[in-house]
């Protein structure tokens, strides 16, 4: 385990800390809710993903910033904000190249290629290795789906090399920022406004000066260029020292763009505590908002109206339509998005977005009233019509997206806007450019569609498309179908598609699908046969109990590449060194401890029904033949073991004293077992040592065959029977078993043997970080038990093999059928009640879980 050094780590640390703490002060929330409507879905052809691609650069301006917070416009302006650290030894944003030969003064940047054009071939790109969920150490090393270009790239023309002389005479010199007032200013920043005009001329900046107990937010501009921002600042009162007050300061301030400071206007005389946003709209009226208050001042600073929503209606975000029209969004019984009449004071005309209301970032529009933003695209909207338009498409575009932050339309085909850099672990500015569709070339196109996007799946779809010369990805996410009031409606959808043969080449599986129903219709295609005839893959390289957990009757219709495991730990000198019991060897247990003890603590009855089901439900239910038992005697004792269990937790069901004792109770044996997620060596490593404090068993949950911890997929991936184009399905999703991802797996179980192994050899070294000159400094892992330090020691290689040997065990899939275990809540809850006997109950439940299978067959 390598990690950087202590003092970098701290360093980074801090910046971290700063970093969040000013976004949440001074980021302007864009949230409202909204869901998409319009997409297109299932197979897609080569000119669609044409139609919506956009080419990145990163605009390297002259700006005095080592990061960037936030983003505006006003004026005919872009306004950035951000902030510097004064003592660490520099990093601010590079000066501009530009290209002085251009009459237009457009900035000359470095270019990301749009995909597939000839000016960058995907298949000269360079992929590598993503890591599971984790960044890569490696400084010089660009992530999988990366989103900029490389960090040493210069800037187009032949002025690069003079970069240091020949810049604009209006250009910023480099300065050195001062501390600021206060004391020690080694955790302190100075904040910074820059301005420019759209083409990243005529740069403008001003320092903001400011205490250490201040902070500014919810800045915003006028038509004129002026800039509006909340100053808060708490002010310690000690002239009475027995009677210390503390008072928080919120000023309204404003500045012109050279930083010449205007009015300041006492928020808190007005009667807000605190300031919600602040909007300026196009008649340069000044808007602010608190809870159900919002403020009206003119641009000279003198109060213009105010407007109280009453109680019940809390406001989220003011924007405006292209006609001026202020719009308010919020909630209340319900959220809402109303025309705000100042003359009447109050909310009148109701507007809605199509679909449902959540998941969209709202930002001024070019062209439309509003740009809107998901997890697949940028669309554009105007209120009162019936569809949103897609403008920009990530994934077409070969960028994920996740990373965008502002967002300004500055022409019909470009836009400007700030993103968080991964390598550099900074925002930058970036602008997109729209690409003709002409200049992208053909591929086939290969349809993956999900319930869910996963980042580092969107990630590898990125990077595929960049590399393959024969396929491009299109991503669907059918969760942008759900709906506040139908959070299953992409699986709806996603299930009415594939019903009607409109079937995705690529699913992402997850617990939301009826994954056995889809097995049974023969809907997914044989994998084995794919990894047989590749010629770098061998069956025997993996674990052979993951690939047959995920098979029926020989054939692999799942690519399962990493996985956890849930299971439940006790003391072996409990329950013995094998894993396995029934719940008559846990009653019996449980007869021998003291009265008080806790089988399974702080658990709910439905939450017993749920692990009962989901790891050992194969008690019950033979999938491969349809039939089910919950007419069983195994399932009535499980029905009166689960009564013994609260229905929900109240006040006096856990005190203070349980709680304090919380972290001991299975080492002092107030409690047997432990119901856990077992994703990695360290897992069990702690389990061992610090919360169990001597040998612990894997046992599972009760069952009547014994086998109750459960295989959970991390990712997993079909390709679709009825695809026209199996092998370039198989080329994108064959990338999972190789080595070079395998290898990055750190968190969750590998399905490689040889990455397994590896693995333990690590559990088996002390932790270590390399100091500033390289040394290997190994510590140890320790853990807090009721404020005392455990250390935990290295595994030993027995330890290794007990762990090892229970994975290659396990042959059941964890069941997360939320419609099965709705059918046993529903069911079981008359019995719990007292209103029927566990005999009858069992019998509905029977007769319904098998109609719902064969209906799922």
């Amino acid at each position: 385990m390598r990690m950087r050094s202590r003092e970098m780590r701290e360093t980074m640390k801090m910046k971290r800390w700063t970093k969040g703490m000013l976004c949440l002060a001074l980021c302007f929330a864009l949230v409202i809710s909204g869901t998409g409507c319009g997409k297109k879905t299932g197979s897609q052809d080569s000119e669609a993903a044409k139609q919506h691609v956009f080419r990145e650069t990163v605009l390297e301006l002259d700006l005095p910033l080592q990061d960037i917070n936030s983003m505006f416009q006003a004026g005919g302006r872009i306004f950035v904000y951000g902030y510097v650290y004064p003592n660490s030894g520099g990093g601010i944003m590079p000066r501009a190249v530009y290209d002085l030969g251009a009459a237009s003064g457009d900035i000359a940047v470095p270019e990301t290629a749009a995909p597939d054009t000839d000016e960058g071939s995907s298949g000269e790109t360079t992929e590598t290795t993503e890591s599971a969920g984790e960044e890569s150490s490696a400084a010089n090393e660009t992530a999988a789906g990366e989103e900029s270009p490389a960090a040493d790239e210069t800037a187009a023309g032949d002025e690069a090399s003079q970069a240091d002389t020949d810049v604009p005479a209006d250009a910023p010199a480099d300065t050195t920022m001062p501390a600021l007032p206060g004391g020690d200013d080694s955790y302190q920043v100075e904040f910074v406004m820059c301005s420019f005009k759209p083409d990243g001329s005529d740069i403008k900046s001003f320092s903001f000066n400011m205490d250490g107990s201040s902070s500014f937010y919810n800045l915003t501009g006028d038509s004129e260029g002026n800039v509006y921002g909340v100053l808060s600042r708490y002010i310690e009162d000690n002239s009475d020292p027995e009677n210390i007050e503390y008072k928080n300061e919120l000023m309204l301030k404003q500045w012109d763009m050279d930083g010449n400071e205007g009015w300041s206007k006492d928020l808190a005389e007005e009667g807000m505590e605190y300031v919600g946003g602040m909007f300026c709209d196009s008649q340069n009226r000044l808007l602010i908002t608190a809870d159900q208050k919002i403020l009206v001042y003119n641009t000279d600073g003198t109060p213009n109206t105010s407007v109280d929503l009453g109680e019940g209606k809390y406001i989220n975000q003011i924007f405006t339509k292209q006609d001026g029209t202020i719009l308010v969004s919020g909630w209340g019984e319900s959220q809402f998005i109303q025309k705000l009449d100042l003359n009447t004071k109050s909310l009148t005309d109701s507007y809605t977005l199509p679909g449902s209301s959540f998941n969209y970032n709202i930002s001024p529009g070019y062209g439309y009233d509003v740009f809107l933003r998901d997890s697949q695209a940028v669309y554009g909207y105007n209120f009162g019509e019936e569809n949103i338009n897609e403008i920009f498409n990530y994934v077409d575009s070969d960028l994920t997206g996740d990373n965008l932050n502002n967002l300004i339309g500055i022409s019909e085909t470009e836009m400007i806007g700030t993103r968080y850099d991964e390598e550099s672990m900074k925002t930058v500015l970036v602008k997109y450019t729209k690409v003709d569709p002409s200049e992208i070339k053909d591929k086939t196109i290969i349809t993956l569609g999900c319930t869910y996007v996963d980042y580092n799946v969107k990630r590898r779809i990125v990077s595929f498309n960049k590399a393959s010369d024969l396929y491009r990805v299109r991503l669907t996410d059918y969760s942008s179908y759900n709906t506040e009031e139908d959070w299953q409606a992409g699986v709806n959808k996603l299930n009415t598609d594939i019903v009607s043969g409109n079937v995705p080449d690529i699913l992402v599986l997850n617990s939301q699908l009826p994954v056995n129903s889809y097995v049974a219709k023969g809907l997914f295609e044989d994998l084995y046969p794919f990894i047989d005839k590749d010629p770098d893959l061998e069956r025997a390289d993996y674990l052979p109990n993951i690939l047959e957990a995920f098979s029926v009757d020989g054939k692999l219709y799942q690519l399962v590449p990493s996985f956890g495991i849930q299971t439940a730990v006790a003391k072996t000198s409990d329950v013995g060194p094998e894993p396995g019991w029934t719940l008559q060897d846990l009653k019996a247990l449980m007869a021998t401890k003291p009265e008080g003890t806790e089988a399974f603590p702080s658990t709910l009855r439905e939450t017993i029904l749920y692990y009962a089901v989901g790891m050992a439900g194969d008690q019950f239910i033979d999938w491969s033949t349809g039939k089910c038992t919950f007419n069983s005697d195994s399932f009535k004792q499980l029905l009166e073991f689960a009564n013994e269990f609260p229905k929900e937790y109240t006040e006096d069901m856990y005190g203070d004293d349980y709680w304090q004792g919380y972290d001991t109770m299975f080492r002092d044996g107030r409690a047997v077992a432990q119901i856990t997620g077992l994703y990695d060596f360290n897992t069990y490593n702690s389990l061992k040592k610090a919360t169990f404090g001597e040998d612990i068993t894997l046992i599972g949950f009760p069952s009547d065959n014994k086998q109750g911890s459960a295989i959970s997929a991390d990712l997993s991936f079909a390709i679709s029977s009825k695809s026209k184009n199996k092998d370039g399905a198989w080329e994108f999703l064959r990338y999972y078993l190789t080595d070079e991802y395998q290898d990055s797996i750190s968190y969750n179980w590998p399905i490689s043997l040889k990455r397994l192994e590896a693995m333990g050899e690590e559990a088996m070294q002390k932790p270590y970080y390399e100091d500033e000159n390289g040394n290997k400094i190994e510590y140890d892992n320790t853990a807090y038990i009721n404020g005392v330090e455990i250390i935990i020691d290295p595994m030993t290689r027995e330890e290794v093999d007990v762990v090892i040997n229970f994975i290659k065990s396990l042959d059941q899939v964890m069941n997360y059928d939320q419609q099965l275990l709705n059918i046993i809540n529903e069911e079981s809850a008359a019995y719990f009640e007292g209103q029927k006997s566990v005999n009858e109950v069992a019998d509905i439940i029977q007769s319904r879980v098998q109609i719902y299978i064969n209906e799922n067959r």
